[in-house]
């Protein structure tokens, strides 16, 4: 199955697997989960939610420092 990421502005089609969480998820593509947050068809969302078919996720970078 596939999944719409945007990732810093650039949209891609990932495949992922039945079940995947958006941390799996960023696991798989080497996205902290530590440094952003990430938006499910418009809405943020835990890091434990399971992703469904034709999801568009979008991962928002936080940026930090002194």
């Amino acid at each position: 199955m596939n999944i719409n990421l945007i990732e810093n502005g650039v949209s891609k089609q990932l495949a992922y697997s039945i079940g995947d969480s958006v941390k799996s998820l960023l696991e798989k593509n080497k996205i902290n989960s530590e440094t952003c947050i990430v938006s499910v068809n418009g809405n943020l969302v835990h890091p434990t939610y399971t992703i469904n078919e034709n999801d568009k996720v979008e991962v928002i970078k936080i940026i930090y420092g002194g």
